[in-house]
């Protein structure tokens, strides 16, 4: 696999199963936060290589690690994990960007839309997840490279969700971890605090913390 992926927005008609991704500004954003190419297709055209084809207004991975790729380089991991990254790439969860790295089948490269109607809405969030040697007997690693104003993510980026400490379960999966991480954009908890300060804020003055996390967001997760 290259090192740069390309990835391809076509206006027109959709021609390959995918998800419904973030409006087009906040889809081009997430593309330059992981180094990837965007190419913009007018409509009635369609963008085509060996690999893929897309239609629509649609984020395709073009040279991206396709499943068969993914399994050469995934060559002696664990069932579970090469049958999970497949359907990530097959099914991504809408918003959100998880690719293997090239060099470590284990260590995926996360990006994060902020979620509509949050404090974090534009922005664009790096992460980095790491499955551990015990997976899925010991949950993902997970945490946000992207500073960002929240009571449940401190400074270091280590983010405070049960399913990644004592209520993980064999049975949860990546996804999962995903859409919880989602979710705590959407509605942060200020009673379950990994920073305190912001916790506090939040709790005593939630229009102004909501603020600072607004231009957080303006400053960290946008253009960036």
């Amino acid at each position: 696999m290259s090192g740069l992926m390309h990835m391809v927005v076509v206006l027109g008609v959709r021609l390959c199963l995918m998800k419904r991704l973030p409006p087009l500004p906040s889809v081009l954003m997430m593309a330059a936060a992981t180094g990837i190419t965007a190419t913009l297709v007018m409509p009635g055209f369609s963008k085509r290589d060996d690999k893929n084809v897309v239609v629509g207004t649609q984020l395709i991975s073009v040279g991206s690690p396709t499943c068969g790729d993914f399994s050469k380089m995934a060559a002696g991991l664990p069932r579970r994990i090469i049958k999970e990254t497949q359907r990530l790439m097959a099914e991504p969860v809408p918003g959100i960007s998880a690719v293997p790295d090239e060099s470590n089948a284990r260590y995926f490269h996360v990006v994060v839309a902020g979620p509509e109607g949050s404090p974090f809405q534009g922005g664009v969030f790096k992460l980095e997840l790491f499955l551990p040697e015990e997976y899925p007997m010991s949950a993902p690693k997970v945490r946000f490279m992207t500073k960002i104003y929240h009571p449940n993510i401190d400074k270091l980026g280590r983010i405070c969700l049960d399913i990644l400490k004592d209520k993980w379960s064999p049975a949860l999966q990546i996804r999962t971890v995903l859409l919880s991480i989602q979710a705590l954009l959407s509605a942060p908890n200020p009673d379950d605090p990994l920073a305190n300060d912001v916790a506090e804020l939040w709790k005593v003055n939630e229009s102004e913390a909501i603020r600072i996390a607004r231009e957080w967001t303006r400053t960290y997760a946008m253009g960036n």
